[in-house]
């Protein structure tokens, strides 16, 4: 059955020495691009004899894993998609691009049971004397916008990692922005807090993309 194969090809993934070259480069860790892991998987479904497929619709992500042997028996895994929202300059087959990748990297995630950063990889590391023992270094202290009406600011230690950081943005946001009473208060809010917005920006920029299209969204309500 293709349960059986998926958790024996977990167990042979996780045996893998994976190295992480994606870098958070304002929090401080790594992460895994998906380069640094699909070609190892590729190579255990091969010797496993499963196959993965992945597609997309409207709205929706899919990644379903086949038993080859027995093509009836088959799992999919599924996520939301959004809207990849790049720098100006980028084409709409580049964004389209972006969103792919990004997703492909999401559900070979979830369905690898590869495990991604959390609060340990969000704090920078230096090694004991006394051993390989690692100790964590203080964490940094608050991300804030400008002084003001409209200053967010937001803890590097939210604990699960960038996703739950990212997270936690947004509920901040969604707030302010529902507060807001014009257009200008909208652009306020991303003038005073832009250095926390390009914070996201450089860890992830398809979240990135996410609340740029709450911005939008703000603008437009305001408009009507």
């Amino acid at each position: 059955m293709v349960h059986i194969k998926l958790q024996q090809a977990r167990a042979d993934l996780a045996r893998q020495p994976l190295k992480k070259t994606g870098q958070n480069r304002h929090l401080g860790f790594h992460y895994f691009e998906l380069s640094d892991f699909l070609p190892t998987i590729q190579k255990i479904f091969e010797d496993r004899k499963l196959c993965g497929r992945t597609w997309f619709d409207q709205t929706t992500a899919y990644l379903a894993i086949y038993d080859s042997e027995k093509p009836e028996s088959y799992l999919v895994f599924s996520s939301p998609t959004a809207e990849a929202k790049l720098a100006k300059a980028a084409t709409p087959i580049q964004e389209l691009g972006s969103m792919h990748t990004y997703m492909r990297r999401y559900l070979w995630v979830m369905a690898m049971e590869i495990s991604e950063n959390d609060l340990v990889d969000a704090q920078p590391q230096e090694e004991s004397r006394a051993g390989n023992v690692t100790t964590p270094k203080p964490l940094d202290k608050p991300i804030q916008g400008k002084p003001g009406g409209w200053q967010l600011s937001i803890s590097p230690q939210v604990e699960g990692g960038i996703a739950n950081w990212t997270a936690e943005l947004k509920k901040l946001l969604d707030l302010a922005l529902g507060f807001a009473k014009s257009t200008q208060d909208v652009n306020e809010i991303f003038r005073v807090n832009r250095n926390i917005f390009d914070t996201l920006k450089g860890e992830d920029e398809f979240a990135y993309a996410e609340v740029l299209e709450m911005f939008k969204n703000a603008k437009k309500k305001m408009e009507e």
